[in-house]
């Protein structure tokens, strides 16, 4: 029990010892007088503990002879295998509601410990017609805290051989995405911007649906997210508006429910961006080959030519001059399909900047291009939105070779693998003092790239004989 000086008034005594991280004490009277618990029995239940949920049985709840105490049998199940049968009797001895929310303290009468606190318990209660929840406390604490009852799908969290968590970003907000199994939490800046734990899920394939319990900022409540995997490193999210009433929340999500487009940010391949008179590296984030190959020019400025894939499997170049000069240089990181329309997520090589780039045939030979920034990658909602440019592109040649074959002064013509080969290992070494976590990803670029003309190499020797 601390002092205060009597002088101090009440004001600035809670100021300096009651902070916004003080912990929470609950006090319970001695002896207290039995009340009348905030739910009727019987009823059965299905229940969830921290080391998981017995689903396939079910549990009951009586009432004894004194009309304020009940017997909750809770069943063992199989999914769970330490769980036992056992009965738990409790006597309700107070209740009261916080934003709607009810709560009730209640005493433990068939605990081998009789003396307080260990046989004192917290509940939260809610109702929504015939059926509801209690939530019981383990300990004699009070917090309201929300604990998970269900895990985050796995694919979120990190690949099955790594250790290390996935790191996901919206391309819509620039926040960063972490998840756990019990918890997901948004970041920007450092800050938390929200905080999300699993109450229940259900899983369809690539899509998830998953009811939580979010903090966004100071605002708290349940809410029905769905989560469908477009890609190993893109999923799409489809939140629902934030209630107090769990029930309710999957029913009440419409057409204008919040969706963003999450790319995995974590892992690493090479990706280069070279010419002969600048080599200028840098590694990027999950790149892959660009689903369209070739050169393209826009029939609405046809002095603009579009590169997909030629510098690099991996990478689109866009030459547009028509009212202004604008060159970009993008990196394809993920890409999928849906009702004959291309989604294309492009990465800027000097911003870093993302974009979703949107494909779709309108003959065979003209292709139409719109690109968005800070957009959701979704067919519907991205009607809504204004394209940084939008391009109707016809293509005109293939990729040529980056490096021309050689010709010696007798006209044999030798191919310049071994300058290829070359190249890797400058790369190489100069990636080692500069970018060392490239260094690996090259080695084994080199080692593809022999393997590769090893064949065309040895044709080569055999016809010189």
């Amino acid at each position: 029990m601390r002092s205060f000086d009597q002088h101090e008034n009440i004001e600035s005594i809670c100021q300096r010892s009651l902070r916004g991280d003080a912990l929470m004490t609950t006090l319970f009277r001695d002896h207290p007088i039995p009340q009348h618990c905030p739910f009727e029995s019987p009823f059965n239940f299905t229940y969830s503990f921290i080391d998981g949920s017995c689903t396939s049985r079910t549990s009951s709840v009586t009432s004894c002879a004194d009309s304020h105490r009940f017997r909750f049998l809770y069943q063992a199940c199989p999914e769970m295998i330490y769980s036992q049968t056992h009965a738990v009797e409790l006597e309700c001895i107070g209740t009261w509601r916080i934003f709607g929310t009810e709560y009730f303290a209640a005493r433990i009468t068939n605990s081998l410990t009789q003396s307080p606190p260990s046989n004192l318990r917290c509940l939260i209660h809610e109702k929504q017609n015939s059926n509801g929840r209690i939530g019981i406390s383990a300990d004699a604490s009070c917090d309201s805290k929300i604990i998970s009852l269900c895990h985050f799908p796995p694919f979120l969290l990190r690949n099955h051989y790594s250790v290390i968590h996935h790191t996901w970003k919206s391309i819509v907000t620039d926040f960063v995405h972490h998840f756990t199994k019990e918890e997901w939490i948004e970041k920007y800046a450092g800050r938390n911007k929200s905080v999300s734990k699993c109450i229940e899920k259900e899983h369809f394939g690539n899509t998830y649906k998953l009811i939580i319990y979010a903090t966004h900022g100071c605002n708290s409540g349940y809410q029905c997210v769905e989560i469908v995997r477009k890609k190993k490193n893109v999923v799409q999210i489809i939140r629902g508006k934030l209630t107090n009433n769990e029930f309710t929340t999957c029913s009440d999500m419409t057409d204008n429910a919040n969706i963003e487009t999450l790319l995995l940010e974590d892992a690493e391949v090479e990706i280069f961006d070279y010419n002969l008179i600048e080599a200028k590296m840098r590694c990027a984030f999950q790149a892959e080959r660009c689903p369209i190959r070739g050169r393209y020019s826009a029939l609405n400025c046809p002095s603009s030519i579009i590169h997909f894939g030629c510098l690099l499997n991996r990478s689109v170049k866009y030459e547009l001059y028509c009212n202004s000069n604008y060159t970009q240089d993008f990196i394809c990181r993920s890409h999928w399909t849906e009702n004959n329309t291309l989604y294309i997520i492009v990465e800027e090589i000097d911003s870093l900047e993302t974009a979703c780039h949107i494909y779709s045939y309108l003959s065979d030979d003209i292709m139409n291009v719109r690109s968005y920034r800070h957009t959701v990658c979704h067919s519907q909602t991205i009607q809504q939105y204004t394209p940084e440019f939008e391009l109707n592109l016809s293509k005109y040649e293939d990729c040529q070779p980056t490096i021309s074959a050689w010709e010696t002064s007798n006209g044999i013509q030798i191919k310049p693998y071994y300058f290829h080969i070359w190249f890797y290992v400058v790369l190489l070494i100069v990636t080692y003092f500069k970018y060392l976590r490239c260094s690996v990803v090259l080695l084994l670029s080199l080692w593809a790239n022999i393997v590769a003309h090893f064949h065309v190499i040895g044709d080569y020797i055999s016809n010189d004989k």
